[in-house]
């Protein structure tokens, strides 16, 4: 029986990551306190600390189940999705998720000592730096997703250097804890803010060389802090605006060349997949370069393309070169066919971006191929239909390189013709035709 594969993007997966998120946040701003030795751990913290162990063991065997974004589309195959988390974050996972404090209770009973092993579920951090980047589609999260980020590790650097301050001034058990914890709190805002009303002081040297490395560190965080959210205004500001002109634009002409509705949708389609960056325009990157130094980078990503190509092993590096040069670079929608069961093939494609299924004349998938791959290549040999469609499955850009550019280029290399040929028979041998 196969097994489901989950989408990260799917509304109940986002919502269970949340719950993962809150989870990671529980940890930053509680475990700093619950170590201060001063301090009794309440037994509801306890109760949520397991409750959360269980929660993240069950999200382990979710992202063992879950299909990563590749090239613009869902890897889902079992076997490439627990071998991309095993070979990413399960060690972290398992490391942050693992009661090492109750087995340290379990096996010393020093409660003390278990308490400090809490600090390894600090670890599940990583998490919240990584929901920071981006979000499961890979699109990067929304301003106000990022601030709020933002408010988070304010408050979890406020918490962690009052933390610091009760370490070095302890109690003197005048007072009960929560008023203690209030005004660490209280002396670490008016400290990083440099306010310093000087109600509380440090003590000794060793509590005012951490009062200086705060007060510095509160200049640095609030330059930083607004700096990052003007930039992020602004940029939002300037993003949205360039998609505003653009649509509009768009909009326009299509409204005045009354294009049909399904034509339309497939091209705003397109507009929003450049515009939001989801495929690397390569166009406005080189159009900025000077033309040698443009052919250079061309030439380059073609030649390491063409090398992966077994019909092109033996070739040397010269007729690499030139076959580069005589490559085009073509876009395909989510949906197009690149190349037709039956055809005629006249070229072969390298896809430089994107994701493409190989499928049988009767609409079976055989393949998905992903970026860096080549396909057709048999085009270039034999006068004969091509044997399988490619279909892109998301935007793909591809260099197409055409049956007569190779005939032309290999006329100049006779060396290579020959290997070509002892290439051509032993597939007649192996009558392998599989390929499109």
């Amino acid at each position: 029986m196969q097994q489901t594969v989950l989408y990260p993007d799917s509304p109940w997966r986002i919502v269970w990551n949340h719950f993962a998120l809150l989870g990671g946040i529980w940890y930053a701003l509680s475990i700093p306190f619950l170590l201060l030795p001063f301090i009794e751990v309440p037994v509801w913290t306890q109760v949520v600390n397991v409750v959360l162990t269980l929660m993240f063991t069950i999200d382990i065997f979710i992202h063992f189940r879950t299909a990563y974004l590749e090239d613009g589309d869902f890897v889902t195959a079992q076997k490439l999705v627990r071998r991309h988390y095993v070979r990413t974050w399960f060690a972290l996972d398992l490391v942050a998720t693992f009661p090492w404090d109750m087995l340290v209770l379990v096996m010393t009973s020093d409660a003390e000592l278990a308490r400090y092993f809490t600090c390894v579920r600090m670890i599940r951090l990583a998490r919240v730096v990584q929901f920071s980047h981006k979000s499961a589609n890979g699109f990067p999260l929304p301003l106000h997703a990022r601030i709020i980020l933002i408010i988070f590790w304010i408050i979890a650097s406020i918490s962690w250097i009052a933390d610091g301050w009760l370490v070095l001034v302890p109690p003197d058990g005048s007072r009960d804890v929560t008023t203690e914890v209030v005004e660490a709190l209280y002396w670490t805002v008016v400290t990083l803010a440099s306010v310093g009303y000087g109600d509380i002081t440090p003590k000794d040297n060793l509590s005012r060389i951490y009062s200086i490395f705060v007060i510095i560190s509160g200049v640095g965080l609030y330059g930083l802090v607004i700096g990052n959210i003007a930039s992020m205004m602004t940029n939002a500001n300037i993003v949205q605006q360039k998609m505003r002109e653009r649509m509009a634009h768009l909009a326009s002409f299509l409204h005045q060349h009354r294009l049909p509705s399904s034509l339309r949708n497939e091209i705003f389609s397109f507009y929003r997949h450049i515009l939001m960056g989801r495929a690397i325009n390569d166009a406005e990157v080189l159009d900025q370069l000077p033309g040698a130094l443009r052919n250079s980078i061309l030439e380059h990503i073609t030649v390491e393309m063409l090398k992966k190509v077994e019909l092109f092993r033996q070739a040397s590096p010269d007729l690499l070169k030139e076959l580069a040069h005589r490559t085009k670079q073509h876009s395909f929608m989510p949906g197009e066919v690149i190349i037709h069961a039956g055809d005629i093939g006249r070229e072969m494609y390298f896809l430089i971006y994107g994701v493409v299924s190989v499928l049988t004349p009767e609409g079976t998938m055989l393949a998905k191929l992903r970026t860096q791959s080549a396909f057709g290549e048999m085009a270039l040999l034999y006068d004969m239909p091509r044997v399988a469609t490619v279909q892109a499955i998301t935007f793909c850009n591809v260099f197409e390189l055409k049956k007569e550019d190779f005939d032309e280029a290999l006329r100049r290399y006779p060396a290579f013709r020959a290997s070509l040929e002892l290439f051509i028979q032993e597939r007649l041998k192996k009558s392998d035709f599989n390929s499109a």
